[in-house]
Parts: C-alpha cells; sequence; structure tokens
C-alpha cells in the first residue's frame, strides 16, 4: 500500500535554462530552485486528505482529485475534487453532478456508494493527447478485517476511471478498468504526430501504470494504453513494466518512442530505480541510481527503519536542453543522536534524460525543497508530490504532509514557492 500522502503545494517559478549542454555530458543537475518560501496550510479540516493528482485543463483551470478520509488505510474514503481558476492560490469545492453517498462531505466526486462500502484512494491521471479529454483513474481497497463482496480484508477491488470532456465541469460515470487493481501517477502523454514516433501511437495515445496484482505485484505492472481519448483501453495488449519493485513508478515521454521512469526501491537505505525504455514500453532497462540519500548527521546513527525515498513525480517544463525534473519525497529515521524521530524531505533534481539514460550512476545530488521541522514519531504521512504548470513558467507542486508530530491521522495540504535558477 502506498504510504500517506497529504497535501503541500509548491509553486516555482521558473527562469532561462538555456546554456547548451553538449549531448555526451552526464546528467549533471544545472538547474536548481530558489527563493523558497514557507509553506502555508491549504487544509479539509480534522481529516485525512492525502493521495493527490493535479491536472491542467484547456481553459486554465487547474483540477486537484485526492483521497480524503479519517485514517491513512483504516476507513471508508472517498475521492474529492478541488477545482482553482487562480493558480492554485485560492480552490474551491467541486459542486456538480457526482458519484458519491448523500452523507459524504461536499466536493465529493466518486464514492462506493454500494453495500461494500471499499475505500476510494489512489488517484492518477492527466489530459489526453489531443487536450480534449481529462481522464481520472482510482482504485476501491478493501480496508476491513474481513472478505466483504468476495474481495479479500487488504485486497483492491478494482481500478476504476471517469472522463471528462468538458474541461471538468461533468464527469462520465465511473467504469472498472478489468482485471486491473491499483493505480498511481500521471499519464503518460503521446500527442499526435510527435516526431519519432513509430506505431499505433503515431496518431496520439494516452497510457496509464496500473498494477494487476490484488495485492501490488512487482511482476503485474502494466502500462496500458488508449488510442481514442480513454474510451476504451488496450488491455488485451497491456505491457509489462520490467526491473521494477513497487506500485510507485512515474513515467515520463522524452522524445520519439522513448520513455524513461523512476521507480521506489523495494527496501530502505537505497536510492530510486532509472528505466528507459526505446520502444514505447514493450521492452525496459533497469538501474539503480546513484541519488543520493541524505547524509546523516555527525553523532546520529540510522535507526530501524531507515532512509527511504519514495513516490517520484516526473515534469517535464520545456526546458531548452530538454531536462526534465524529477521530485520526489525522502524520509530518514534517524537516532538524534539517541532518540528515534522521522525527519522528512520534498526534494527535486534536473537532469538530461539522454544523460540518464548513458550515466545512470551519474546524477547530481538532488536539493532539498522543503525539510518539515520538527521531526516526527510513529507512522510516517508525508510525500507524494504532484506537479503541473501554470502560466508565467510556474509550476505547482502538491505532497502530504502530517500536522501532528503525535497524531498521524490528520494530514494536511500547503503551498509554497520557488524560482530556477542556471548553474554554471
Amino acid at each position: 500500500m502506498s504510504s500517506c500522502r497529504r497535501t503541500l503545494i509548491v509553486f516555482l517559478l521558473i527562469m532561462s535554462c538555456s546554456s547548451p549542454i553538449p549531448q555526451g555530458s552526464p546528467p549533471a543537475q544545472n538547474c536548481t530552485f530558489a527563493n523558497l518560501s514557507t509553506p502555508t496550510a491549504i487544509s479539509d479540516a480534522n481529516s485525512y486528505a492525502a493521495f493527490a493528482t493535479m491536472m491542467n485543463t484547456a481553459n486554465g483551470t487547474i483540477l486537484n482529485f485526492y483521497r480524503r478520509g479519517s485514517t491513512h488505510a483504516g476507513d471508508r474514503g472517498v475521492i474529492m475534487l478541488r477545482t482553482s481558476t487562480d493558480s492554485g492560490a485560492t480552490w474551491n469545492l467541486f459542486n456538480g453532478t457526482n458519484y458519491c453517498s448523500g452523507s459524504d462531505p461536499a466536493g465529493c466526486i466518486f464514492a462506493d456508494a454500494s453495500t461494500n462500502q471499499f475505500d476510494s484512494r489512489n488517484t492518477s491521471g492527466g489530459i489526453s493527447y489531443d487536450g480534449s479529454t481529462l481522464i481520472v483513474f482510482w482504485m476501491q481497497y478493501n480496508q476491513t478485517g474481513g472478505t466483504v463482496g468476495g474481495v479479500l480484508a487488504g485486497n483492491s477491488a478494482g481500478a476504476f476511471y471517469s472522463r471528462s470532456t468538458d474541461n471538468g465541469v461533468s464527469w462520465s460515470a465511473p467504469a472498472a478498468l478489468a482485471g486491473e487493481y491499483w493505480t498511481y501517477g500521471q499519464l503518460v502523454v503521446v500527442p499526435s504526430g510527435s516526431p519519432g514516433v513509430t506505431g499505433s501511437c503515431a496518431t496520439g495515445c494516452v497510457a496509464v501504470t496500473i498494477n494487476g496484482g490484488l495485492v501490488p505485484d512487482s511482476a503485474r505492472q502494466f502500462l496500458i494504453f488508449s488510442y481514442d481519448n480513454g474510451s476504451t483501453w488496450d488491455t488485451a495488449n497491456q505491457k509489462t513494466i520490467t526491473g521494477i519493485g513497487t506500485q510507485e513508478i512515474a513515467i515520463l515521454r522524452t522524445t520519439g518512442n522513448q520513455l524513461i521512469a523512476f521507480d521506489r526501491p523495494t527496501s530502505a537505505n537505497s536510492p530510486l530505480v532509472f528505466l528507459y525504455s526505446n520502444d514505447m514500453g514493450s521492452t525496459w532497462t533497469a538501474t539503480t541510481t546513484n541519488i543520493a540519500l541524505e547524509a546523516t548527521p555527525q553523532g546520529w546513527t540510522v535507526a530501524a527503519n531507515g532512509q527511504s525515498q519514495v513516490s517520484p513525480w516526473l515534469t517535464n517544463c520545456s526546458l531548452s536542453d530538454g531536462s526534465v525534473t524529477l521530485f520526489f519525497a525522502e524520509r530518514d529515521n534517524w537516532n538524534d543522536p539517541s532518540t528515534q524521530h522521522v525527519y522528512n524531505y520534498l526534494r527535486a533534481i534536473t537532469f538530461r534524460p539522454q544523460g540518464a539514460i548513458a550515466s545512470p550512476k551519474g546524477f547530481a545530488t538532488p536539493q532539498d525543497l522543503y525539510a518539515q521541522l520538527p521531526p516526527i514519531t510513529g507512522f510516517v504521512n508525508f510525500g507524494y508530490p504532484t506537479v503541473v504548470k501554470t502560466p508565467g513558467n510556474t509550476l505547482l507542486i502538491e505532497f502530504n504532509q502530517q500536522v501532528s508530530a503525535s497524531n498521524v491521522n490528520l494530514v494536511n495540504l500547503y503551498t509554497m514557492t520557488a524560482t530556477m535558477s542556471w548553474q554554471q
């Protein structure tokens, strides 16, 4: 199960990063973030709001889907939708036609209204290849201690999706993606007529990453394509993503039929895994990167739960040298020096995809965009960034954060700003 997520929104103003880069150079970080502001909370009071996915619409509205519940994974959560028309400065709860129960909170858009009353969670999605259609995915999960509706405790009850063709004003009735179960991350988008694209995606396509196990199964992580703006999905020809260990995988198309990806490692004290495919996901090459964990402070030791890099998200900011940005969270369990605490960080690194493919162990040290202080104890509810671009070369970033050092069931949304500067 993906760990908790509550939402911090970060606005990143991007300046010119256009110095020429030799083609054979390693994927060193050349753009960094500056002028980092103090995060400001926006929240659903007294709730656990997490597992968010933001997406832009063609008319400039930002849609923000997330799970709202009262615990991490022990209650019936619902999928909420907030919208913003001012680049995330303010948010409004969705008030259109929804697929929830009458007792669900304002802003609910999807929920299990059947007698099963499963937990709806783990959103993913984005805008389709021609800009006409918004697609959102989520899953239902049996959060109870027993079998319900034939679904075992702790298992997925299926992956679902809905589409909008009017910039998010209305949404289609939820449809199940047969035989698929766990959702995560943004859509992979291949616009029609993209240079160098061959095969079925030459006329445009989108793909979603979904796990086909009733519980997450590293052998059943799939890339599933749609060639009609998400009306239908080609599950018969789903492509297995090899070399991964979890369902937390972020995938981005770069050029032609090339895809790059990062995956959460299977164990603590290991860096993120980098993957690439030159044939639109039919085959993959995976390498454990050298992306550095936070340095353990002098006199401290790594505690039982270790250091974990989690929840990667890839964003193409249209930088002139082709660089893209990886965002991820890191959770560090340290004895500081004798008391055990967890220190949380939001981190980012900008790199050239071709350099990363040539040298996947050549990444520069990531930059810390945010560090949660004071540290927390107990279960860790932090991470899962989601990113959209806004006018003026601005990025809007959202991630989860536990509000209290002691209450694991209160998670908030936050905003912060930063600018990007070129490092010669």
